[in-house]
């Protein structure tokens, strides 16, 4: 006995041209995701709290920009301050710092130190 050919579940369903616009159709949801997924950022890793406690008259802007609160462009006020004004000699000095707030200096007292 002669069996029919066996006709791929796909070509029972859909014709040549259906099958490439299907085709097309998935491709371009593809890119589409790939688009969206690539807009969005991934966050950076918390800073982990330095092991030691940091000088704050001695340390470079790259060294306080590990401390909690502090970025770049405070870590450049704190030295720049520093140069100008020189030391700090107690934690009521970092007010001069235009950005630092009461909260910012009591949040970098377990991370760095005057001396």
């Amino acid at each position: 006995m002669n069996q029919p050919p066996k006709i791929p579940f796909w070509e029972r369903f859909f014709t040549g041209p259906e099958r490439r616009a299907l085709l097309f159709l998935f491709l371009l949801y593809g890119a589409g995701l790939l688009v969206i997924g690539a807009g969005k950022s991934v966050p950076a890793p918390p800073a982990a709290k330095p092991s030691e406690p940091i000088s704050l008259n001695r340390a470079s802007a790259a060294e306080l920009t590990a401390l909690p609160g502090i970025g770049p462009k405070s870590a450049e006020r704190i030295v720049a301050d520093r140069e100008k004004n020189g030391l700090y000699l107690a934690w009521s000095d970092l007010k001069r710092v235009k950005g630092l707030s009461r909260k910012g200096i009591a949040r970098l007292r377990g991370s760095a130190r005057l001396n």
